[in-house]
């Protein structure tokens, strides 16, 4: 029974090295893709043409620079009472 316990207790080890080897793994991926995105940014930042933005794009900006996306603001809907919350909603 102890040679059991011991087997089993070895594959649980090997398995949870490898699920930790693989969320590290990730993670650097992860960092790897933030970085190169806010680099894309920074690249595409410089060649905009500010008079070729449309209304969405203008919108999208001055939502960006008030700290807001979709999560904030669907928590900030519900948050609100019911009918408060269907005409945000509606008007989205």
């Amino acid at each position: 029974m102890k040679f059991i316990d011991c087997v089993l207790e070895c594959e649980l080890e090997a398995v949870n090295n490898v699920d930790e080897d693989l969320r590290q793994s990730k993670q650097d991926t992860d960092e790897d893709h933030a970085t190169r995105l806010k680099l894309l940014r920074q690249d595409l930042s410089s060649v905009r043409n500010p008079n070729k933005m449309q209304a969405i794009d203008i919108h999208y900006e001055d939502i960006v620079s008030k700290g807001m996306d979709k999560y904030r603001t669907l928590r900030a809907i519900r948050e609100g009472n019911t009918k408060k919350r269907v005409d945000q909603f509606e008007s989205m």
